[in-house]
């Protein structure tokens, strides 16, 4: 299985002055904690979506955070088939807490091109629908979310096939990618440390039988950095 990793493009939360980057009226009594992109993360959603526009995703998954929800989109609008967005509650950053996201019909408002299919209460990976602070701030347990995410994956999907998961930084290069190889538990728990910057992609080819998986593909930003008439595309190989 291909599991190709996005982390969300730039944020309000990502520059120092956030307040000369506007966000839509509707979503500001959610902005403490939930932010919205800068235009320059609209970009770079956009740029994301052309660099994977050849991949014929079977699935995209990702946290209930505004700034996954719009990264999604910029990938999305250049998908051919998989217009459906599932949100993961275990793929929350940490120290986002007993949150559950903005409203759906908010953000369906919002994103009208896709369809948001909302996180059900119990979750599909087994987790929490929402969490304590200590629970989003402790190591452990940001360990045991990605396992649930990877157990997720290997019983709901076959070997052939191919999903995105868009998350944040944190929770990606310190849990979600080692648990995803399925390194050995000290070493995640020892802050495990892989590149994510705003709108890289990522892939690991996840063994189904339980073996050691690969990381053939981590924090590739290429596409941000050149004409957008000239992305460079990933071929699904």
């Amino acid at each position: 299985m291909k599991v190709y990793l996005v982390r969300h493009a730039q944020s309000r939360q990502n520059v120092g002055d956030p307040e000369n980057h506007p966000f839509r009226p509707e979503v500001a009594q959610y902005e403490d904690g939930d932010f919205s992109l800068t235009e320059k993360g609209h970009q770079q959603a956009d740029l994301t979506g052309r660099r994977l526009a050849s991949i014929d995703f079977d699935a995209i998954l990702c946290g209930p955070l505004h700034r996954h929800i719009a990264t999604a989109n910029g990938i999305i609008r250049y998908q051919k088939n998989c217009k459906k967005l599932e949100l993961i509650n275990d793929l929350l950053e940490k120290g986002i807490h007993s949150y559950a996201g903005m409203p759906i019909e908010l953000l369906r408002s919002l994103y009208p091109d896709m369809e948001i299919i909302p996180c059900p209460n119990p979750t599909p990976t087994g987790g929490k629908y929402t969490y304590s602070l200590e629970e989003m701030y402790d190591m452990v347990e940001m360990r045991e979310r990605a396992r649930r995410v990877e157990r997720y994956l290997t019983a709901r999907f076959p070997d052939e096939a191919t999903i995105l998961i868009i998350s944040s930084g944190d929770f990606m290069r310190r849990s979600l990618i080692p648990s995803l190889m399925r390194l050995p538990d000290q070493v995640i728990d020892k802050f495990t440390g892989f590149g994510c910057h705003n709108g890289s992609v990522g892939r690991v080819d996840l063994n189904k039988d339980g073996r050691r998986s690969s990381c053939v593909l981590l924090n590739d930003t290429s596409h941000l950095y050149v004409d957008p008439e000239q992305i460079p595309i990933i071929k699904n190989s």
